[in-house]
């Protein structure tokens, strides 16, 4: 084990507190999903779940990183998120804040790996920065249409109908409706 370099410890302390900020996210993302489940819009609610799951699925990512490069992983209690929401625009709206969280996170982190010259962290981080950019793209999208179809009791029916489109279809976004 000679070859494997030991993480620095600034690094691994931010790895650390990604691990418990996507599990926050998890958290937050189940409770936008509990209220839209309260509202009766079953596939918004499964879209919200659908990103929770992705959520975990990112802390595990982290959590095996720091394990794997011999950091033992600190679990913090989570936060409870937001859960009394007084539009479905501002659960979409806080949607999009995590998000941009989210990525200011991981570009510190890709930076400090960057300037210790730690190529595997910058390896393991690039693909965080890409999705990121996918992520806030998609959520500011979904801000968009909840914004039109927010207070319009049609138009939001619509909205849950296309949202279940776009998972059926592999498609988070484009090309709705087949």
């Amino acid at each position: 084990d000679d070859w494997l370099m030991k993480m620095n410890k600034k690094l691994a302390q931010l790895m650390n507190e990604q691990v418990n900020h996507e599990r926050f996210n998890e958290a937050f993302y189940w409770s936008c999903a509990s209220y839209f489940d309260s509202l009766s819009l079953e596939n918004i609610a499964t879209y919200f779940k659908l990103h929770a799951l992705e959520e975990r699925s990112h802390a595990e990512r982290f959590y095996n990183y720091l394990d794997e490069n011999g950091e033992r992983v600190i679990i913090d209690a989570v936060k409870a998120p937001e859960r009394d929401f007084k539009s479905m625009t501002q659960a979409f709206e806080l949607a999009v804040v995590a998000e941009e969280v989210t990525s200011e996170k991981i570009r510190v982190m890709s930076k400090l790996a960057a300037d210790l010259e730690d190529h595997r962290a910058a390896r393991f981080l690039r693909e965080f920065e890409l999705e990121q950019q996918e992520e806030e793209d998609l959520w500011n999208y979904n801000l968009d249409r909840a914004k039109l179809a927010d207070g319009d009791k049609a138009a939001t029916l619509i909205l849950d109908h296309e949202v279940a489109q776009r998972e059926a279809n592999g498609n988070k976004k484009y090309k709705c409706m087949k």
